[in-house]
């Protein structure tokens, strides 16, 4: 298995936990930095963007709750993800720290896959391509400073 296999193995298991975590009540999604974007799996990313909505409306997120929003979502993976969840809190602000980490990597490989693209545009002037790629990184380099310090922050509360 290739280090980038790997690596997406353990995101997808670290979105499973969290997403576990989540239903189980030990943890919010609004009190971590993450959007329903960040999630390489759908059917978390789903769970997760439900979580807000239910959350934003003053309810609780759980098994049932989410059940009862998206009754097309299977229950049964539902109780398989509340099984995986993160052991405590903690472990899940690390796995959501970990989950954004790799969205940010996704955000950084799409970014030089299109400037590498637009390098190859003889009529794009290169002081433009630079200063619109350092913007782009210094933007994603501002997100992921916000984040771990806001997960780091929601760990010691």
């Amino acid at each position: 298995m290739t280090d980038a296999q790997t690596s997406l193995v353990a995101t997808a298991r670290f979105e499973r936990s969290f997403i576990g975590a989540l239903l189980n009540g030990d943890i919010r999604a609004t009190s971590i930095e993450l959007r329903a974007a960040d999630f390489t799996d759908a059917f978390c990313a789903r769970v997760f963007g439900a979580a807000l909505t239910l959350e934003a409306r003053g309810q609780a997120c759980d098994l049932v709750t989410v059940t009862d929003f998206c009754p097309d979502l299977e229950a049964g993976t539902l109780v398989e993800l509340a099984q995986e969840a993160a052991p405590v809190a903690s472990l899940a602000a690390q796995h959501a720290r970990s989950i954004r980490e790799a969205a940010q990597r996704r955000a950084v490989r799409a970014a030089a896959l299109e400037l590498a693209q637009k390098a190859g545009e003889p009529d794009s002037p290169l002081s433009e391509l630079l200063d619109g790629m350092k913007a782009r990184l210094d933007t994603l380099a501002g997100a992921l400073w916000t984040m771990w310090t806001r997960c780091a922050a929601s760990t010691r509360t």
